[in-house]
């Protein structure tokens, strides 16, 4: 989670601890170990400009890799069926006026436009009952097209449709889908922060 906020947020490297802390939804002692590891290892340094990320899209590869192989299984809420996804562009919006933020491969398609979703992701606190009611969506955790999960950090004042892009990129990694980890590569090509990762 820490490594997460610092991908998606690389100027909280320079920040306090507490700061770093309260993005990442983790206690300060477990922001100063792994920042700690993550100096020993290469992935930060100390400069003129104080802390910074160094070879960031390595450290972009292997934070995909372990989301998918921990903290992405603990996140599912729960997963849908619509009676007709003429109606998903609507739910997205009252989605977002709850708070949710959009990932996976409906995200990556606003990234890169030649990308034709199948499924939607939602990042949010709770299954908003009342939406669900007025949408008549039918709960199905294993065929299900719209996929609702824990957000698990905390940016204050972040208004943004979408969840950070390392988030999206992991949510494609993750999929097992190759049609997805295919479009991983395409937006990792094109949206700005991916890039400035792996210039960094």
């Amino acid at each position: 989670m820490i490594v997460f906020a610092l991908l998606s947020w690389p100027e909280l490297a320079a920040r306090p601890m507490r700061e770093i802390a309260t993005v990442s939804d983790v206690a300060v002692g477990t922001v100063h170990t792994v920042m700690r590891e993550l100096s020993a290892a290469g992935y930060l340094r100390d400069g003129a400009a104080g802390r910074t990320l160094n070879r960031a899209g390595e450290l972009l590869d292997r934070w995909a890799e372990a989301y998918t192989i921990k903290l992405a299984r603990k996140l599912p809420i729960a997963s849908f069926t619509l009676d007709t996804l003429d109606r998903l562009g609507d739910l997205e919006v009252d989605l977002k006026a709850e708070g949710a933020q959009l990932g996976g491969e409906r995200a990556a398609s606003r990234i890169d436009p030649h990308l034709y979703p199948t499924t939607a992701t939602f990042y949010l606190s709770g299954v908003p009952a009342s939406l669900v009611a007025r949408y008549k969506m039918r709960r199905d955790d294993d065929a299900g097209s719209i996929h609702l999960r824990r957000r698990f950090w905390r940016r204050p004042g972040d208004t943004s449709p979408l969840v950070p892009s390392p988030l999206i990129y992991a949510d494609l990694v993750s999929s097992g889908d190759p049609r997805q980890r295919e479009h991983a590569e395409r937006i990792r090509r094109v949206d700005d922060r991916l890039v400035e990762l792996d210039r960094l």
